[in-house]
């Protein structure tokens, strides 16, 4: 399943909400509480998208989710940098009012090693869980790689991905040669591109979820695209900077 394919098949139905067990949505009965995708990009900037004016590359498939949706045109991301972003996102306050959220972002060095988000505080899976949502979290974690930061102690019922900042496409190391790809609290060594491994585990996902659910799909960077409104294909090898594997890539990206 590529990326694309992921996006296509959940574009339909994604909602985001955020919500407390008090709420209309959390007093709802299962069948009145609607499925939410929460996609999330790292680094795509507000202009990146042809929906949102940019000219000389097309992004339809997100134009589609656009169009059927909310454009906000009037928002503002809580931080520019990875980990204060994602402790905006999971909490709904002010990164700052966290100690993880001062970290921009979270690093491999020592003193880095033993923070991360307090287990102890209200996320929106551990809310949404609270009301009969079953949660999965695809892709990038970057709030704490210690086991009591994981994102199973934040109300995740299912987690794939690295648990670090940065982490390599074919290797699945982080910058420091240390693998960084797990399935819950286990480390797991399936073979593939990173993204899309993400992307087929949240497939499965969404087919085997009892609902209602809530998917959280955090990517660790934006798609490619091309650079014109005709087919643009690529096809060639990615080499992993850490163990010196080469993996196929044959890339389509229609217009």
């Amino acid at each position: 399943m590529s990326r694309r394919g992921f996006l296509s098949a959940v574009g339909a139905g994604a909602a985001g909400v955020a919500i407390e067990a008090a709420s209309p949505l959390g007093r709802a009965g299962p069948r009145q509480r609607p499925n939410i995708v929460l996609i999330t990009a790292d680094d795509l900037g507000y202009g990146d998208l042809s929906s949102y004016g940019r000219a000389d590359f097309q992004t339809p498939v997100l134009d589609r989710l656009a169009a059927d949706g909310v454009r906000l045109t009037h928002a503002y991301s809580i931080a520019p940098i990875c980990t204060p972003t994602r402790v905006g996102l999971m909490t709904g306050r002010y990164p700052a009012r966290h100690p993880v959220g001062l970290h921009e972002p979270l690093t491999l060095s020592p003193e880095d090693r033993d923070v991360g988000l307090n287990p102890s505080d209200p996320t929106l899976p551990s809310l949404l869980k609270g009301v009969g949502y079953a949660t999965g979290l695809f892709g990038k974690w970057h709030l704490g790689a210690q086991p009591q930061f994981h994102p199973n102690r934040h109300g995740f019922d299912e987690f794939f991905g690295p648990l670090g900042g940065a982490v390599d496409y074919v290797a699945h190391t982080d910058p420091g040669g240390a693998h960084d790809l797990y399935r819950n609290g286990d480390p797991v060594h399936p073979q593939g591109y990173l993204t899309e491994l993400i992307a087929e585990e949240a497939v499965r996902f969404i087919e085997k979820a009892r609902e209602p659910f809530f998917l959280s799909h955090q990517g660790p960077l934006p798609i490619p695209l091309g650079k014109n409104r005709e087919t643009f294909r690529w096809s060639g090898s990615v080499q992993a900077s850490s163990k010196g594997s080469t993996l196929d890539l044959p890339i389509d990206f229609p217009a």
